[in-house]
């Protein structure tokens, strides 16, 4: 077969997309006659397209050397080099290119690119606009132009292009960010109609889906995605975290499969770490969070996730001294003062009793107005504070997501109870303090209805998933009460365990069926902030109350209200009335 015959042949092939068998052919090429500028050109844009950048870099240069004079060499060599992230040099190849052969559109384009990846917008502006003084027809240069300025002022830019896939492509990423997922939707199905081959078009159908929570519909679209670059790095990032959802073992192979193809992949080493943590791989979790900390030692987030992982490996000194740090950063983030409270509160419980105290006492010090911090110093020196109703609210709205799984892994009893406790309960009940709704749950039956008040508003929404709430009032039981609501029965499940003077609600429910929980411990005055950051009420404290107020016909029940740390919480359920 001659030299020309086979390059024919290569090139077909390359043409039609069949890289690998035209790879083939240019190497044995290559073996006839070594160092073939033209061809060693050819495979490095076999590798180019195959993701394979180092590769390319490596053949570009040599058919470089051997016709320096080739403008289109300057250029395929550039753009791996911007693949590469070596943005000075690329420039400085994509700049050969023009002192070669001036007026080349795709040059400014890509140079504009460079400049804004690095976050130099001007010159990205002035590069597209070079582009279009050009080609005034140059649609590329005009939608990537408009891109760069914020949503609301490419919004009517792009709107104009909406034709070109390109543009309906940023117009479905604009709406993205409002939030507007239908309107996002469209532009992206427009886009993907008009450009069936490109695969970030499909990667944003399957970051929208997952939005959605059309899980189906979005594995599919990052798998297209895939069948089109099998290196894309978001579709890989966005399948692996659909899975690690679903807790498939698929998403661990993707996640090695992304950081093989991007070793310093910031967002693959967070997300297969939160992957590991959930896992209870803590030594592995551990390694991948310090790598993406290697990678950006100053991301809040990624301090925090490993701090996380720190407190649960019992590593919890250097767990803290990470969650101040991101405190430092993220003042307003109130998942991170509740990590420190929880975490000062198991050192305290861990033996390490004034240290957790110096440092709860040097946080207040610090951050006086924090409500987490002021209520743990409490709650580890044993201070008799008054319920913090900013604190109880903020503590539920993070604990909202969460809140069921963790209370299975307790073992909580109290609904159950309560349920047993009241039997078939008949006509109106307020379920005070309902939280996500395992009371009303165990509670409803055709025969009541079931009202639920709670001062987490993200609470409630959770409660409203389970369709057996005729109401949900967002208020603080207190101010509920006030409104002197007429009912058949008052319940409160594991609230007053975040109360400490009962006495107003005890009062409040005079002349109600009232059942509800306490932890309790005969060895506290009335009531006492414990170390757990819950309060112990005394059954002196609870029999008195319900007695002044005329409560005759009381109930009691000892119970083991759930576990903590592997041993049972004691307290004890009423049913008074």
């Amino acid at each position: 077969m001659s030299y020309d015959y086979m390059l024919q042949q290569a090139v077909a092939l390359h043409d039609k997309g069949e890289l690998d068998e035209a790879e083939k052919l240019y190497r044995q090429i290559l073996e006839a006659v070594p160092d073939q500028p033209d061809v060693l050109n050819l495979l490095g844009l076999v590798a180019q397209e195959k993701g394979i950048h180092n590769e390319a870099v490596q053949l570009f240069y040599r058919a470089i050397k051997q016709k320096p004079d080739q403008a289109p060499y300057y250029f395929n060599l550039a753009l791996s080099l911007r693949m590469l992230k070596k943005h000075l040099e690329a420039l400085e190849y994509f700049d050969k290119v023009l002192s070669l052969q001036a007026g080349i559109k795709e040059v400014y384009i890509q140079k504009a690119l460079i400049y804004q990846e690095t976050g130099q917008i001007e010159l990205a502006r002035q590069n597209y606009q070079n582009a279009i003084d050009l080609d005034s027809s140059c649609n590329e240069a005009k939608i990537r132009l408009a891109a760069t300025y914020n949503d609301d002022k490419a919004l009517p830019l792009l709107s104009d292009l909406s034709e070109n896939p390109l543009g309906a492509y940023y117009l479905s990423l604009i709406y993205m960010r409002k939030n507007d997922f239908d309107k996002a939707l469209l532009y992206a199905l427009k886009a993907n109609n008009a450009a069936p081959h490109a695969d970030e078009i499909k990667v944003v159908l399957g970051q929208i889906m997952a939005t959605k929570q059309d899980d189906s519909s979005s594995e599919t679209w990052f798998k297209k995605a895939l069948v089109l670059n099998p290196r894309n790095q978001a579709a890989l990032i966005g399948l692996a975290n659909l899975y690690a959802k679903q807790n498939s073992e698929d998403a661990e192979a993707l996640y090695l499969r992304l950081l093989d193809v991007e070793p310093g992949n910031l967002d693959a080493h967070i997300n297969y770490a939160a992957f590991l943590h959930r896992q209870k791989r803590l030594a592995e979790a551990l390694e991948e969070y310090r790598k993406a900390v290697i990678i950006n030692p100053d991301l809040p987030e990624t301090n925090y996730n490993l701090a996380l992982v720190l407190k649960d490996a019992d590593e919890k000194e250097e767990a803290l001294a990470l969650l101040f740090k991101t405190l430092e950063k993220l003042p307003e983030k109130l998942e991170i003062s509740q990590a420190i409270s929880e975490t000062l509160l198991l050192l305290h419980r861990g033996g390490q009793k004034e240290y957790a105290e110096k440092i709860a006492a040097n946080w207040v010090k610090s951050y006086p107005e924090n409500h987490f911090a002021r209520h743990v110093l409490a709650a580890l020196t044993g201070e008799k504070i008054e319920t913090d109703k900013i604190y109880t609210e903020n503590l539920f709205e993070l604990f909202a997501d969460n809140y069921e799984l963790v209370m299975s892994l307790l073992d909580y009893s109290v609904p159950m109870a309560m349920g047993r406790i009241l039997g078939n309960a008949q006509g109106t009940i307020v379920d005070l303090g309902c939280g996500s709704g395992l009371a009303g749950k165990a509670l409803k039956t055709p025969q009541n209805q079931i009202i639920g008040v709670d001062i987490s508003q993200k609470m409630l929404e959770k409660a409203k998933e389970k369709n057996i709430y005729s109401d949900l009032i967002c208020m603080d039981i207190a101010d509920y009460l006030k409104t002197r609501p007429c009912a058949d029965y008052f319940i409160a499940a594991d609230v007053f365990n975040y109360l400490g003077d009962l006495s107003e609600i005890i009062a409040l429910l005079k002349n109600k069926k009232i059942c509800f929980s306490v932890e309790t411990s005969a060895e506290c005055p009335d009531y006492q902030l414990s170390s757990s950051g819950r309060y112990l009420h005394n059954p002196e404290y609870i029999q008195k109350l319900l007695q002044e107020n005329g409560f005759s016909n009381i109930y009691e029940e000892d119970i083991a209200l759930r576990k903590e740390d592997g041993l049972p919480v004691q307290g004890k359920i009423y049913f008074a009335q």
